[in-house]
């Protein structure tokens, strides 16, 4: 009998956030790849609606980007240029 848990899944990454000076950085992975757990796919499009319901209502608060295979740390260069910007950045990845 095998027993699966979601621990050192590829697909189980937590979101990060972090602060620089007034600016707030998030990023959200929605990985769509697994399919041992329906519930998981499910939990993620209902991340993504939240997600979106928030970005409406604050869309003058926030930079919102959606970027296939976002990788943090050959990213700095990136996030550095869109602090200039001086929202609150969310990232959403897969």
């Amino acid at each position: 009998m095998e027993i699966y848990t979601c621990k050192g899944c590829k697909y189980n990454l937590e979101d990060i956030k972090f602060t620089i000076g007034r600016n707030t950085v998030n990023i959200y992975y929605c990985n769509f790849g697994c399919n041992l757990v329906d519930s998981y796919n499910e939990l993620i499009y209902n991340k993504i609606i939240l997600f979106l319901k928030d970005a409406i209502i604050n869309y003058d608060k926030i930079l919102f980007l959606w970027i296939d295979n976002f990788d943090l740390e050959s990213s700095y260069e990136l996030i550095e240029y869109l602090l200039y910007f001086e929202n609150d950045i969310h990232i959403l990845t897969n």
